[in-house]
């Protein structure tokens, strides 16, 4: 499926394909950098993590994603070309990291997908 949006992607909107490429390096380095800056806040405060990982989005998934949501311009709706995770051992600990986050970056958008289920794995963006 994915080969299919990336091809129609190609066929009606290459530049998009030529901006993408255009903007990967700078996405990469800005994974990297808010990783690290995340770590040193996390580092200072003494927060034991599981996990800080970070990745810039790919072509097929940014195709897949312009050609199910219909953009009109993709490089101003995405708002996913990097991303970056803290997977928390204890939830007594969110409440410092989203404070680190907020200190650190401008939040423009919260969106909170931790769920309470016991039973469930849920995580949350910032």
């Amino acid at each position: 499926m994915t080969e299919e949006h990336l091809n129609k992607v190609w066929e009606n909107n290459p530049e998009y394909i030529r901006r993408f490429y255009d903007n990967l390096e700078i996405n990469e380095k800005l994974c990297n950098e808010v990783k690290y800056i995340l770590s040193l806040g996390l580092k200072r405060e003494n927060i034991e993590v599981a996990q800080v990982s970070a990745r810039a989005k790919t072509l097929k998934s940014f195709c897949e994603k312009i050609s199910r949501k219909s953009y009109k311009n993709p490089f101003d709706n995405i708002t996913d070309f990097a991303g970056v995770r803290v997977v928390y051992l204890y939830s007594t600990n969110r409440k410092q990291i989203e404070s680190i986050i907020e200190r650190e970056f401008e939040v423009t958008e919260k969106v909170d997908k931790v769920l309470t289920d016991d039973d469930k794995f849920g995580y949350g963006t910032l």
